[in-house]
This record gives C-alpha cells, structure tokens and sequence, in this order.
C-alpha cells in the first residue's frame, strides 16, 4: 500500500486552496498539478482559480449557506436558458460550490416549481392521530386484561 492515502469527499481549507492557486498562478503549475498537491479534484481547482480571478480573492467557505426559493428559482432557470454549466452558474451568482445548484437543478426537473416552496418549520406533523391512539389503546386493554388472567393463574398454582 503507498504511502498516499486517497481521501474521498474531504473539504479543504482555506490554506490548501490558495496555496494550490498560488502554484497555478505563480509557478506555473499545471491544476492538476496543483490538484494532486493537496489530493483534491481538478475540476474543483480549476473552480477556485475561476473564482480567485473574477473576485480577486478566494473568500473562506461560507457554513450552512440559506438562500431563498426565488434566488434558487432564479439560478435555475438562468441555467436552463443560457445553457450554463452547474460551475458556470455558481461562479456567477457567487456560490462557494456547485453542488447546491446542482441539487436545485435536481429538485426542479423532478418537482418542478413546487421544489422551492419553503415549508414552515414550526409546524410539526401529529405524532398519531386520534382513532390510532384509540385503536392502541383498545388493543392494550385487551393484552392487558389477559396478561392479568395470567398472573392471576400463576400466583394461584
């Protein structure tokens, strides 16, 4: 087994990802070059550089990103109109990564609109509804009535 050790699904943190531009940029690394550097995809540092260009920076990964059902409507349809891929689109509306866009383009070709429309969070499905809670609650009267027959029979042997 070598010594490199193939991490899958791991997040980078800011350090990796300008040291990774850094090399692209100003020493003439190839992305893939810089890409195995920090054991990361190309396609995403290829992402970065695109970023680090338009911005002028690469700003720190933004934690548990919220964005509204027309922001997200509106990302999605700029990307069926134009014809834009999922990087191309997260670049313009200055999103930290594709793959959110690329879950809302999923959402909206299987639900269509309807995949936007916010729930409220503070209402809460029934636990049960009444006639189940009857319904158990006749089945343990029951059990429980044989369950006393047979305790009654035990204790009287």
């Amino acid at each position: 087994m070598s010594d490199k050790v193939k991490r899958k699904y791991v997040k980078h943190d800011h350090e990796e990802r300008v040291m990774a531009i850094k090399k692209v940029l100003e020493e003439g690394w190839s992305i893939r070059a810089a890409a195995r550097l920090i054991n990361a995809n190309h396609r995403q540092v290829s992402f970065w550089l695109s970023t680090y260009e338009k911005y002028g920076n690469l700003r720190p990964a933004r934690k548990h990103g919220s964005y509204s059902a027309d922001f997200k409507r509106k990302v999605v349809s700029d990307i069926v109109r134009n014809s834009l891929t999922l990087q191309q689109a997260a670049l313009k509306y200055g999103l930290p990564c594709a793959s959110a866009v690329r879950t809302w383009k999923e959402r909206y070709h299987k639900y269509g609109d309807a995949a936007y429309i916010v729930k409220p969070s503070s209402v809460r499905k029934p636990d049960m509804s009444e006639k189940k809670k009857d319904r158990n609650k006749i089945g343990n009267v029951a059990e429980l009535a044989s369950l006393r027959k047979v305790v009654a029979s035990f204790l009287l042997c």
